[in-house]
């Protein structure tokens, strides 16, 4: 376990791995982002859907 560890740091330490930290942190940041607004959007159309449904003959 010690040698995963040695190359998480060794990962961190290097200017390459920071960089993979930051675009994995960005990326899931945006999905966060991304997952609020469809569920924010997807709300208000169930609630259009069903006033039109019931709107109907």
């Amino acid at each position: 376990m010690s040698r995963f560890f040695k190359k998480i740091f060794e990962r961190i330490n290097n200017s390459k791995g920071t960089t993979l930290i930051e675009y994995v942190l960005i990326a899931t940041l945006l999905s966060v982002a991304l997952i609020g607004g469809y569920r924010s959007i997807g709300n208000r159309y169930q609630t259009l859907y069903n006033r039109v449904g019931q709107a109907l003959p």
